[in-house]
């Protein structure tokens, strides 16, 4: 009888394993001042956090 790893272990190299990039846009990117939305900011973190409620 299989164990719960060994079936995971089979799913994925089947399927793959699932990857999402999450990114918030930046102004002046790899410079000594970078700049960001707040608000772009705060809904990444509430898209974060749905996320990982659901999967």
């Amino acid at each position: 009888m299989k164990d719960a790893f060994e079936e995971l272990k089979e799913l994925i190299e089947l399927c793959g394993v699932p990857v999402v990039a999450l990114s918030v846009p930046v102004r002046y990117l790899h410079s000594q001042e970078e700049m960001i939305s707040l608000s772009d900011l705060k809904n990444l973190i509430k898209l974060l956090k749905r996320f990982l409620e659901v999967f």
